[in-house]
């Protein structure tokens, strides 16, 4: 019998499970917040990010979102500049870690931050 623990499936299986199981509804919105171009809703995860931690410009507020590929659909891969609801809160995303198994995208890391 095969694994798939390890595979790019199994990865994203075991993400979906954790996100289902803790996760909460957030929509992703592309272009102006109030009058989109694109817009979809799926769940993840938020980690608040502290910014001694990180390199670059993180700051204080700024907070990490960890999504899964699966549900994004048309809407596609985030891009920075988008936009994000999330816990009665809408930031904009202004920097992206994809991860990639075997040229296969498992998981998605938004770095978020209130708008001004």
């Amino acid at each position: 019998m095969v694994d798939l623990s390890d595979t790019p499936a199994g990865m994203i299986a075991r993400l979906d499970a954790a996100i289902a199981r803790r996760g909460s509804t957030l929509g992703l919105k592309r272009g102006d917040p109030s009058n989109a171009s694109a817009a979809v809703t799926v769940k993840g995860f938020e980690i608040d990010m502290d910014p001694a931690k990180f390199l670059g410009n993180a700051r204080q507020g700024d907070s990490l979102i960890i999504l899964s590929p699966t549900g994004l659909g048309a809407y596609g891969d985030p891009l920075e500049g988008d936009w994000t609801e999330f816990a009665g809160r809408t930031r904009s995303v202004y920097f992206i870690r994809r991860k990639a198994v075997a040229n296969v995208l498992v998981r998605i890391e938004l770095m978020v931050r209130g708008a001004p």
